[in-house]
């Protein structure tokens, strides 16, 4: 099962504003659960390096901002990091992805690697118009 389909808790991590239109009213107020980095790194779990100079300037802009976040927070981070992380990179990856397409939804999945039904079920969820029906 392809794990885009799966809905996540959209938190604005990455950018200034620290309300999400998108997340629930009790969480709003609460704000993400925070505690300690586990005793393991987080190293230890990142994907292989990247193997081009794009993808490392990317890779080193994303570490950088999730560093500050980190640190603007005591060193504390939300226990449920990933799923308020990766709406923030999955919406602007997508965007991106239709204007190359020129809206088209399978050439944006080409682009994605990634079936066309996928992408509509993305498009949905983070609410860039996954209902156009066009092809």
């Amino acid at each position: 099962m392809d794990r885009s389909t799966h809905d996540h808790e959209p938190a604005h991590l990455l950018s200034a504003s620290p309300a999400s239109p998108h997340r629930p009213a009790a969480h709003q107020s609460a704000g993400p659960a925070f505690s300690s980095p586990p005793t393991s790194s987080l190293a230890a779990v990142s994907p292989p390096p990247p193997t081009s100079v794009q993808e490392q300037a990317l890779e080193t802009l994303v570490l950088a901002r999730l560093r500050a976040y980190v640190s603007e927070h005591q060193g504390l981070v939300p226990e449920n990091m990933y799923a308020l992380i990766m709406p923030q990179l999955e919406r602007p990856l997508v965007q991106v992805a239709m204007e190359v397409a020129q809206g088209r939804q399978c050439a944006a999945a080409a682009v994605l690697g990634i079936h066309r039904n996928t992408l509509r079920a993305r498009l949905k969820a983070l609410g860039l118009g996954g209902d156009t029906g066009r092809p």
